[in-house]
């Protein structure tokens, strides 16, 4: 039976706990409202509406299917046994929710199992795939027929597991269905600075070889495609840096003048007492800030290795700033708010390793890169 078919007759089963099924099997749902009565009876045996239902309900829910079986016979669709297999899946599950339910027996003594029946329509459904899938698989014309012969080779599998060889068919089928895109590796050429570009490289392998988009599109390393004797590559992904600079070096400093009025700077006595005596206080201060800036462009290029056309191809640009500041002063302390004497306080600070700084920068392009490249073969 069809996974989605016993899905949904359990749920009925259980959703229908607290009803007789009488109003399923008045709008004509009579599989519906079996379980609904079968499962009302099981927390309340003996229940009136629930006791007519099942009667009712089963003997129609018993023809419908027989006279489907029946019409799918008479039908030239090569495909008909599943529907066949379907239905007496159904009135075998049927079979099954009522022997399993004490109180139901005495209403239907002798539910219907067609296990014969189920067990041939299964076969006949499965070797029906079976010689379509060998049909497709013998044209080699090509991944989208290798794909069809994979589907009913799936289906022929899920009827009768194991049937015949399908299961090293399906294997068979899946590796010619695949589109295969060898990743070249991304070259990185750096006089200045001692840089690799691996944490980033094996970020995108790893998204690559678990990118859940398509089970039929397989990602390669150029080591990978040699192991596996790969001979023929559908596309090559190539990445690729048009140009990067790492901590470019950018310096600021300000100076400034700031002052606070209403100060208390010393007391007097008048006329014999001591009074606060206000003024405006000054200073002298210098902000020193550092950026450094570290970007770059890399081009992203799939491109069909047959013919060199270019499938698509993107420019994904990306950058980091790391900043520090610091700062010191001349003159009265009091003059300065609590963020500059904050940042007098402060040091420079060494900047990062430029590796770090290669690693910063590269994070927003690897976002635009898993974007494009999930984006690009969902098509597929």
């Amino acid at each position: 039976m069809n996974p989605r078919i016993i899905l949904f007759l359990l749920f009925l089963v259980f959703a229908g706990a607290c009803s007789s099924g009488k109003k399923a099997y008045q709008k004509g749902n009579y599989d519906e409202a079996t379980l609904k009565a079968i499962n009302r009876l099981r927390s309340s045996p003996g229940n009136k509406k629930a006791t007519e239902t099942l009667y009712s309900a089963y003997n129609q829910s018993l023809a419908w299917h027989q006279q489907n079986v029946a019409n799918a016979k008479l039908t030239q669709d090569p495909f008909k046994w599943e529907r066949i297999a379907d239905d007496y899946a159904q009135v075998n599950f049927l079979n099954e929710q009522i022997r399993t339910c004490p109180s139901c027996m005495s209403i239907v003594t002798n539910p219907k199992r067609f296990t014969t029946e189920l067990e041939e329509a299964k076969l006949k459904a499965a070797e029906i795939r079976y010689d379509k899938g060998m049909d497709l698989l013998d044209t080699k014309s090509g991944r989208l027929s290798a794909r069809q012969a994979y589907d009913h080779f799936y289906v022929a599998n899920k009827y009768v597991p194991g049937f015949e060889d399908v299961i090293d068919l399906m294997e068979e089928a899946k590796y010619y269905a695949t589109l295969k895109i060898v990743v070249e590796r991304i070259p990185l050429h750096s006089r200045s600075l001692s840089l690799s570009n691996e944490f980033f490289e094996n970020k995108i392998q790893e998204f690559l070889h678990q990118m859940p988009s398509n089970e039929f599109v397989r990602f390669y390393t150029p080591e990978e495609a040699k192991a596996n004797g790969l001979k023929e590559v559908d596309q090559i992904l190539i990445l690729q840096f048009d140009d990067f600079a790492v901590g470019q070096t950018f310096i600021k400093e300000k100076e400034m003048e700031v002052s606070k009025d209403s100060v208390i700077v010393g007391t007097v006595m008048v006329e014999g007492k001591k009074q606060n005596v206000y003024n405006t206080v000054k200073a002298k201060m210098r902000i020193y800030e550092k950026n450094l800036l570290s970007q770059g462009i890399l081009d992203l290029r799939i491109i069909d290795p047959r013919t060199n056309k270019v499938l698509t191809q993107e420019k994904l640009p990306g950058s980091f700033v790391w900043a520090t500041q610091w700062g010191s002063f001349n003159g009265d302390e009091r003059a300065l708010t609590d963020e500059q004497k904050n940042i007098c306080t402060l040091k420079e600070v060494p900047p990062p390793h430029p590796q770090d700084l290669f690693v910063a920068f590269t994070q927003p392009i690897y976002g635009q890169i898993t974007s494009k490249i999930r984006d690009f073969y969902r098509q597929y």
